[in-house]
């Protein structure tokens, strides 16, 4: 969100350049409120790999140093925040700060989640998104006529 440091970049890109499993593993670890096994993270991590380094890093370094926050009050479509309250990746009150910011938002936050919600709490997340499509369709239902 901006406030991200060019020394922080760096050493995360040039962790991931030079050992990319053991500069990834930690950050993979830290999206959850509670530890993952060995073997999850080992499969989380394999699914990283899938992404080129050079990519991966390309990404980092183009979108970590934008500052968002000046577009949040912009957005004109119907957003649904899903925060995990847990979260070591955006700790502190982000999910409220967001909320607080962005027209025509709704906040859902995720006691027993970090960054991970849609992993962390999956019922519950899907269920609070299909109810958020749901009411998005019945605002966009044409009125009908009797």
């Amino acid at each position: 969100m901006g406030e991200f440091s060019e020394e922080g970049l760096a050493e995360i890109v040039g962790g991931l350049e030079a050992s990319r499993a053991e500069a990834a593993k930690p950050i993979i670890q830290a999206f959850f409120a509670d530890p993952r096994s060995e073997e999850r993270l080992n499969e989380m991590y394999a699914r990283t790999t899938l992404t080129p380094t050079s990519v991966a890093t390309a990404m980092l370094e183009d979108m970590v140093p934008r500052d968002f926050r000046g577009h949040l009050p912009t957005i004109d479509v119907p957003t649904l925040l899903l925060y995990g309250e847990q979260s070591k990746i955006f700790p502190g009150p982000l999910g409220e700060w967001m909320h607080e910011r962005i027209p025509d938002s709704e906040l859902v936050t995720f006691d027993g989640s970090g960054h991970n919600p849609f992993w962390e709490e999956p019922e519950t997340f899907n269920t609070e998104l299909l109810e958020f499509v749901s009411r998005l369709a019945e605002r966009e239902e044409p009125a009908t006529s009797h």
